[in-house]
């Protein structure tokens, strides 16, 4: 749930969902968010300190978590960025966590310091420490979410260095120990979706695709930060399959060309390699599938903002076992252009248990 917390001497928004998708002002202040508590402000304060002292480490993450983001496009030349920081499934209890995005992918300067034999020399304000590119805290149970938890911020173009720092609500420092906290620290670049070339999403495969009777409220949306208007899609973060199950492979398309009405004109085609020792080997591959005027919705409109979306299920049933590689090939037949980007998975006969 999106809490507003306030850091000594400057205060911090944490912007609602909505905000991420839609352009709306109002948007900012979705989710009908209360101030915390006194308890949870110095849950607040932990977790921001810490993060203060990580981010001039030259190594600052946990080797038990680990880092999962998609890019999408959003409104006002920004980038919207779902992301999951995996932790054991066992975990219990309400977790505290909190995510600081910096730009640029080094550590920030130390902040000038006055000289001592200058008396008119001051010391920087406290009100001016730098303002990031995003902060945000929530509490999360991640017993309840099999150790998946959720987020999502948007920022502009470039490259920018995630903080998320996890901390157990109510947990205090042992006698001569410290406060149990967790750090990940991960370094992304996020696209320009808003320039004229083509462009897709992340290659999703999806544990499971699953339409919702209504729209997500902005804490829901938090909370599950995948899912593109009513339909919910929750990545296979392992990517380890089954011969029972089915693959589901997703992404959205950015950029194609309309005609007179605004519908394009995209094929995408799916080719999947097997690995072998040290290389591998083309498998198989499906029957182009053909996205405009004739397989679109009658209403789809590229200029009106409607999404192009890429799907795609397969049974693997007849897969063999082992490591594979899914390619997509995306080629926008009006203005010419075209690309490629994939994704690996593995194959069992049975779950890993």
């Amino acid at each position: 749930m999106l809490r507003r917390f306030t850091r000594p001497n400057r205060a911090v928004l944490i912007a609602g969902a909505v905000a991420f998708m839609t352009s709306s002002p109002a948007a900012e202040q979705a989710g009908g968010q209360k101030p915390l508590n006194e308890a949870r402000k110095r849950e607040a304060q932990t977790l921001v300190e810490l993060v203060d002292r990580a981010m001039a480490l030259p190594e600052a993450t946990d080797p038990g978590l680990r880092w999962y983001n998609d890019f999408r496009k959003a409104p006002d030349n920004r980038v919207y960025v779902p992301f999951t920081v995996l932790m054991p499934a066992d975990t219990a209890g309400s977790i505290v966590m909190y995510t600081r995005v910096v730009q640029g992918t080094g550590a920030p300067p130390p902040p000038p310091e006055a000289k001592p034999d200058k008396p008119d020399a001051k010391a920087p304000a406290k009100e001016d420490a730098p303002e990031f590119a995003f902060e945000d805290l929530h509490f999360v149970n991640p017993s309840q979410t099999a150790g998946r938890l959720n987020g999502a911020f948007t920022v502009a173009p470039g490259d920018y260095t995630v903080y998320v720092a996890l901390k157990p609500e109510g947990a205090t420092a042992p006698a001569g120990g410290a406060v149990p906290v967790r750090l990940i620290r991960q370094q992304i670049s996020a696209p320009d979706f808003w320039g004229t070339e083509l462009m897709i999403s992340g290659v999703t495969l999806a544990e499971r695709i699953q339409q919702l009777s209504a729209p997500l409220t902005a804490e829901q949306q938090v909370e599950r930060p995948y899912t593109v208007g009513r339909t919910e899609i929750i990545p296979s973060f392992e990517r380890a399959f089954t011969k029972k199950d089915v693959l589901r492979i997703t992404f959205l398309i950015y950029n194609a060309q309309g005609d007179g009405t605004n519908k394009p004109d995209v094929e995408v085609e799916y080719s999947f390699f097997r690995k072998n020792a040290d290389s591998e080997a083309y498998f198989n591959k499906t029957p182009p599938q053909l996205l405009n005027e004739k397989t679109l919705p009658k209403e789809f409109d590229l200029k009106a903002g409607h999404l192009l979306v890429a799907r795609q299920d397969l049974p693997l049933a007849q897969f063999p076992e082992g490591e594979y590689r899914v390619e997509v090939t995306v080629r926008d037949k009006r203005s010419g252009k075209s690309l490629q980007a994939s994704a690996p998975f593995t194959l069992s006969a049975t779950a890993t248990p």
